[in-house]
């Protein structure tokens, strides 16, 4: 014989609630069992989360001193090598002070020409040791890699797109171009019929 339980017309059924199904669980020895390692598990897994958020923030903090380290070091080794060309300018700087010095209390051109040279080849040496080297661009094919042409010549004597003329020394460092040659290239004369 089964219980009927009688619902008015107008009024609710009587639901069981979560609490009510948790009392009834925790009558069975089995659910309740079920229902602690349930509990445990997440308050295992809360803990390994928590854990794994505090590496996560550690963990960043530690990339961000390391990147604002880096810009640190990196803005230094800039400052010194700024300073490191600096220094290996100035005397070039001081020997065109006396060129200047001497030019104004000497007629001896060939002398003043003389300081010069020796102040230029003093500046070339400083680039070569820098690994700057000049490009060899006159006599060659046109290279826009290399050159940039500012200037036109119609010549019978030279092949078309060859460089004429250097208007502006270019120069590379190492591998890499640093400033363009500014040149002349040669274009084939026009017919005049």
């Amino acid at each position: 014989m089964t219980e009927h339980t009688e619902v008015k017309e107008g009024s609710v059924p009587e639901i069981e609630t979560g609490g009510a199904r948790k009392a009834r669980a925790t009558k069975s020895p089995r659910l309740k069992v079920e229902l602690e390692k349930a509990t445990a598990e997440i308050e295992r897994l809360n803990v390994e989360l928590e854990e794994r958020v505090r590496l996560y923030q550690r963990l960043q903090a530690d990339f961000d001193n390391f990147r604002k380290r880096t810009a640190s070091r990196q803005e230094e080794l800039s400052s010194l090598i700024r300073e490191e060309v600096v220094l290996q300018i100035l005397p070039v700087v001081d020997n065109l002070e006396r060129a200047l010095q001497a030019s104004e209390t000497s007629a001896d051109a060939a002398a003043l020409a003389e300081g010069v040279a020796m102040t230029h080849r003093q500046f070339c040496a400083i680039l070569s040791n820098a690994g700057v080297v000049p490009l060899e661009v006159c006599g060659q094919q046109f290279d826009p890699a290399f050159c940039e042409a500012i200037m036109f010549e119609e010549s019978s004597s030279a092949e078309d797109g060859t460089v004429v003329q250097e208007l502006q020394k270019g120069y590379m460092m190492g591998e890499r171009v640093i400033r363009p040659a500014m040149v002349k290239v040669a274009r084939p004369e026009a017919s005049n019929k």
